[in-house]
C-alpha cells in the first residue's frame, strides 16, 4: 500500500467505529454527516478486503480482522498525536481529560488530595477517576483508554514504565470503645487470635501472613465474615469486630475519633502503591507533569519528603 495515496482521516473513522460500535454515533464523534462516515468504512472495507464491522442487533461487531488491527490503528493515531504537541505544556491553562484506575487504598487515600492538587495547579484539566476493580488495566492502557493506574504491582516493564508512590504495613482496627481499644499494652498474639476479625472482600491484597503466623503458633485463624471498604466504617463502629488493613487506610478511618488503630502482635509486611502508565507517554509534558503531581501528593500523604 502506497501511503502517499492513503487518507489517514480513515483510520480516525476506524479508531471511532472501534470504540462507538456504530456508524451513526462515530459520525456524531467526529462531526461528520452519517454517508461520509459510512463512506469512508466503504474505502476501509475495500482498503483491507474485509467487512470490518458486521451488523448486529447490538450493533455493529468487529471482525477479527478489525480486532487485530485495533491496536496498531490506535498506536499510530497517538503516535502523530505525540509528534505534532506541542513542545510546552502549561498546567495553568491547558484544557483535557485524563483517566485513572485507582485500587482500593488509592481510592481512598489519594483520590481526594489528587483531585483537590489538580483543581488548584491545573483548573483546565478533568480526571476521571475510576475503581480498577476487575479492570483489564493492561488492555486499557495499551489502548489508550486509560492514562495511569495505582496498584499494589507493576505491570509489563517492556510496555509500562512505573514507580512506587509509597509503601506501608498493616495495622488493626477497631472501635473506639472496644475492650482493649484503651488497653497501654501490646495486644499478645493469643489475644489477638481470640478477637473477632472481619476480612476484607474488595482489598486485592494478600493476607496469608496473618494465617501463616497464627497457625506457626499453633492458634486458629478464624474470621467471622468479609466486608467492602464501603461497608467496615459502620460495621466497626457498631460491633466489636476488628479488621486488618494498611496504615494509611487506618489513619482515614480514625479521622472521624470513632476509630481507634493498634500494632499488629505479629510480624508484618510491606506493600506497595504503584503508579504505571504506558511506556508511549514517557516523553509527553502532560502525562509527565501529572505523573509527578501524584508522586508528590502521595508523599504528602504518607508523610515522606518530597
Amino acid at each position: 500500500m502506497r501511503l502517499s495515496r492513503f487518507d489517514l482521516n480513515l483510520l480516525v473513522v476506524f479508531e471511532a467505529l472501534m470504540e462507538e460500535r456504530s456508524v451513526s454515533r462515530a459520525a456524531s464523534r467526529l462531526a461528520l454527516s452519517q454517508p461520509a462516515a459510512s463512506h469512508a468504512l466503504s474505502r476501509l472495507r475495500a482498503l483491507v478486503d474485509d467487512p470490518l464491522f458486521i451488523r448486529t442487533a447490538s450493533g455493529m461487531e468487529p471482525t477479527a480482522r478489525a480486532h487485530q488491527l485495533a491496536l496498531p490503528i490506535r498506536r499510530a493515531l497517538e503516535g502523530f498525536a505525540t509528534a505534532l504537541e506541542p513542545e510546552t505544556f502549561s498546567a495553568a491553562t491547558d484544557e483535557r481529560d485524563f483517566r485513572l484506575a485507582l485500587n482500593n487504598h488509592a481510592a481512598l487515600v489519594l483520590a481526594t488530595p489528587i483531585l483537590l492538587a489538580c483543581a488548584t495547579q491545573a483548573p483546565g484539566i478533568r480526571l476521571d477517576i475510576r475503581p480498577s476493580g476487575n479492570l483489564a488495566v493492561d488492555d486499557l492502557l495499551d489502548r489508550g483508554e486509560l492514562d495511569f493506574v495505582i496498584m499494589a504491582r507493576s505491570l509489563d516493564r517492556q510496555r509500562f514504565a512505573s514507580c512506587i508512590l509509597n509503601e506501608d504495613d498493616y495495622r488493626i482496627v477497631m472501635r473506639r470503645d472496644h475492650q482493649l481499644a484503651a488497653v497501654q499494652t501490646p495486644l499478645t498474639l493469643r489475644d489477638f487470635a481470640g478477637l473477632s476479625r472481619v476480612d476484607i472482600s474488595s482489598s486485592g491484597e494478600d493476607m496469608a501472613f496473618v494465617g501463616q503466623a497464627l497457625a506457626n503458633a499453633g492458634l486458629p485463624n478464624r474470621t467471622v465474615g468479609a466486608v467492602p471498604y464501603l461497608a467496615l466504617p459502620a460495621l466497626l463502629r457498631d460491633t466489636d469486630h476488628i479488621a486488618i488493613v494498611r496504615q494509611q487506610i487506618a489513619q482515614v478511618l480514625a479521622y472521624s475519633g470513632e476509630i481507634v488503630i493498634r500494632p499488629l502482635p505479629l510480624p508484618n509486611r510491606s506493600v506497595a502503591s504503584v503508579l504505571s502508565w504506558h511506556q508511549r507517554h514517557s516523553g509527553q509534558a502532560a502525562h509527565v507533569w501529572l505523573a509527578e503531581l501524584i508522586l508528590q501528593v502521595s508523599r504528602r500523604s504518607s508523610g515522606t519528603p518530597a
